[in-house]
C-alpha cells in the first residue's frame, strides 16, 4: 500500500477509498500548477505531510 495513503488512514482515520480520493486530488492539483515551489506547498497545505513524501506520489 501507498506510503502517504497509510499515513493518512492512520493519522486522520480515512479509509481507503477517502484517502486515495483526497491523494489524488492533491495529485492533480499539484500537476496543474506551473511552479514546483507552489506544488510543494499544495502538497503540504492539503495533506500535512513533509515535501520527503513526495517522491510515494510516484508508486500510484
Amino acid at each position: 500500500m501507498n506510503k502517504i495513503i497509510e499515513i493518512l488512514m492512520e493519522r486522520d482515520g480515512y479509509d481507503y477509498e477517502d484517502a486515495m480520493s483526497v491523494l489524488l486530488d492533491t495529485k492533480n492539483m499539484m500537476d496543474d500548477c506551473d511552479d514546483s515551489e507552489e506544488a510543494i506547498e499544495i502538497f503540504e497545505e492539503e495533506l500535512g505531510l513533509e515535501p520527503d513524501c513526495i517522491p510515494h506520489l510516484m508508486d500510484l
